[in-house]
């Protein structure tokens, strides 16, 4: 009894059932509770078949609960004319929110769109100036190359990068550029304390 009482509880409280074949949800259109008469109807369902919108229906007795066999969230009913699967679902709500984005994301948004092109002009122009990229590292060092790519992921990201004139030509390659004024903005010319 106490397995036909799970199983039956498991059943009612489910928000959806599926009925195994059926094109759409079944439904539950008795419900008797269980009493220890095994010829009881506790369960009637009804479903929709097949493509052409044939209703079927199968009345669940106790005995056939306490029969069925459980596997996950699928519980198979024997019947003379086939076995019977139901499939029991929770329904979580949706939430649907029609407000337009707030200005603030939409501003973020553009910002980032304009920091992009900026950092695919930069490149552009960089590649247009130079033979090789790996030109610049042969003419100006590694560190040069290497600043360059910083540079151009500072300026995707909003961000800047530090420069020692000592070290590196990033602001001489950069400055040299087409839009040179605007890259140099992305870099902070930091100087190295001589040691005495």
């Amino acid at each position: 009894m106490e397995k036909v009482k799970q199983l039956f509880d498991a059943i009612v409280g489910a928000d959806a059932w599926y009925i195994a074949g059926s094109p759409l949800l079944g439904n539950i259109t008795n419900v008797d509770e269980p009493n220890s008469d095994p010829e009881n109807e506790v369960l009637y369902f009804t479903w929709v078949g097949d493509e052409e919108g044939t209703e079927f229906s199968e009345r669940i007795t106790e005995e056939d609960l306490a029969n069925a066999i459980v596997d996950g969230n699928t519980i198979t009913i024997s019947d003379p004319n086939g076995d019977f699967d139901i499939q029991l679902y929770r329904l979580a709500p949706v939430e649907i929110d029609l407000a337009p984005p707030s200005s603030a994301s939409r501003d973020d948004e553009e910002r980032k769109a304009q920091d992009h092109d900026r950092a695919s002009l930069f490149m552009q122009e960089l590649l247009d100036a130079v033979e090789t990229l790996s030109g610049i590292a042969e003419q100006h060092g590694a560190r040069t190359l290497a600043d360059l790519m910083y540079l151009q992921n500072a300026i995707l990201s909003g961000g800047f990068i530090d420069h020692y004139p000592e070290e590196s030509k990033v602001l001489e390659i950069a400055s040299g550029l087409p839009s040179g004024g605007q890259w140099s903005k992305f870099i902070t010319v930091e100087y190295l304390a001589s040691e005495t």
